[in-house]
């Protein structure tokens, strides 16, 4: 559970008490039963907490995205042609992502795996969600080549 944002009032009037606050944020989770669990418990604790102090609360929760679960069988081949290319030992499996990622979406359909391709060295060190962020050049051409192998491999699978 990460609180984003808690907007209320006005710098200026700092010594009025607002009539709203809006606060907003994201939730993450491995399991839909988690999820089930911690809205229902936001509801009760927001509800409860603005009747307790003779206020009203409006709760929205929107499921936007679910967890990334990555089929293991798929996952084994692409670590294997990843190795393949960059050497073993150059992989880290990740069985559940917390990330917020529409992938997610897609494997509820198609079974799949989400692969995270490193680009960080000295020059490049900043998160993609910072808008210093600059792409490292120089991961592509492992990365193509990582998944040409890939690609080849399921294809052998499949035919």
């Amino acid at each position: 559970l990460s609180v984003c944002s808690i907007n209320a009032g006005s710098y200026p009037a700092m010594n009025v008490v607002p009539t709203e606050c809006t606060v907003s944020g994201t939730v993450r989770t491995f399991s839909v039963e988690v999820q089930d669990l911690i809205e229902r418990k936001m509801r009760d604790i927001i509800t409860h907490t603005a009747a307790m102090n003779e206020c009203e609360a409006e709760f929205i929760y929107r499921r936007l995205l679910g967890p990334v679960r990555n089929d293991k069988e798929i996952t084994e081949v692409a670590e294997r042609a990843a190795c393949e290319v960059a050497g073993e030992g150059s992989t880290q499996f990740i069985d559940a992502y917390m990330g917020s990622e529409d992938f997610a979406e897609y494997l509820k359909k198609v079974p799949g795996t989400m692969i995270r391709i490193g680009v960080r060295d000295a020059e490049h060190n900043v998160s993609v969600h910072n808008s210093a962020y600059d792409f490292n050049d120089k991961a592509t051409p492992m990365a193509v080549a990582m998944l040409c192998n890939l690609t080849l491999k399921r294809l052998e699978k499949l035919a």
